[in-house]
């Protein structure tokens, strides 16, 4: 079993004034049967699987998206100019 944690989601909001920065780190884990466990633990719910590594990240990153905009879209996070990057290491 191989258990790996890497920064490979980052998303940046940007106020006017002032500079927001959310860094989410995607925890890989491998299990015994090759498939991969993708979560990103600072948002509860977000953790997937995938044939591969890169098809457990991107649906990481994917599912971490729908549920920021879900919060935008439920006024839970203000509204803001927003810019999102991405990073994979």
């Amino acid at each position: 079993m191989l258990n790996l944690i890497e920064p490979c989601f980052f998303a940046t909001l940007i106020a006017s004034k002032k500079e927001f920065t959310m860094n989410f780190r995607i925890e890989l884990e491998q299990e015994e049967d090759g498939r991969w466990i993708a979560e990103v633990a600072d948002i509860p719910g977000v953790l997937v699987y995938g044939t591969s590594r890169q098809e457990a990240i991107h649906k990481a990153q994917a599912l971490a998206l729908r549920v920021v905009a879900e919060r935008l879209d439920l006024g839970e996070v203000t509204s803001m100019p927003l810019t999102i990057s991405f990073l994979a290491a």
